[in-house]
């Protein structure tokens, strides 16, 4: 985080943009064939992408014929997909401020008294209690 490198998953796709067109590649040509267990666009594509899009462009990868910039353009689009039901359903939490602060509270209670619980358990063991 501190390198400005983190891709955050409830940040504006224009941000997630940004970031994914900074990442770094080397300099293999477009028709040439490249290595994806080596690259890192297509590890994070890995974690977002359906399988079938993933099985096509482990092939493109393999075959040659791939720009790293297409590469990223379809890695922004899996992210933005994949983490939009997650985004939405955070915009709207965020709307009901009340809401939000009743599960902190409940939240709260709860590990609060958990802990107590736990605290009372350790004064039994070591005779302080």
């Amino acid at each position: 985080k501190t390198y400005n490198n983190v891709i955050e998953i409830f940040e504006e796709v224009e941000d997630i943009k940004k970031k994914v067109m900074r990442i770094v590649t080397d300099s293999t040509p477009v028709d040439g064939p490249k290595d994806p267990d080596k690259c890192n666009l297509f590890a994070l594509y890995r974690l977002v992408a359906m399988e079938k899009d993933f099985k096509h462009v482990e092939s493109l990868y393999r075959n040659g014929g791939l720009s790293y910039k297409d590469m990223k353009s379809w890695l922004i689009d899996g992210i933005a997909h994949y983490f939009y039901p997650y985004r939405n359903k955070r915009k709207e939490i965020a709307k009901n401020r009340d809401y939000v602060f009743e599960v902190l509270q409940k939240g709260a209670e709860r590990a609060r008294s958990i802990a107590s619980q736990t605290l009372k358990e350790v004064r039994q063991k070591i005779g302080i209690d």
